[in-house]
């Protein structure tokens, strides 16, 4: 999986084993949204802090289209994508 992946060009290792491995960087985030009602809304903000009228789509010419002021936390496991995971299903609505 991608963080094995990480990992060993942490370590220095490479697949296929030629040089230059050292410049490969990996940035992996996690978001986690919920359409309810026609509302969009970020589940890692708690219901108190989130916004009436809830997230908006946007559209990017260079990168497509996007939830504007969705929260993109970074992960570096796993484990952390699990917690998150778990922590924006109990934000769900009921």
């Amino acid at each position: 999986a991608i963080f094995d992946k990480m990992a060993k060009a942490k370590s220095g290792e490479q697949e296929g084993g030629g040089a230059g491995g050292n410049d490969v960087r990996y940035k992996v985030e996690a978001s986690m949204l919920e359409i309810y009602n026609e509302r969009i809304r970020d589940l890692f903000v708690p219901m108190s802090q989130q916004e009436k009228a809830g997230l908006k789509v946007r559209d990017s010419p260079s990168t497509g289209a996007y939830v504007d002021g969705l929260k993109k936390i970074p992960v570096v496991s796993y484990h952390q994508i699990e917690r998150l995971m778990a922590f924006g299903t109990k934000n769900r609505t009921v």
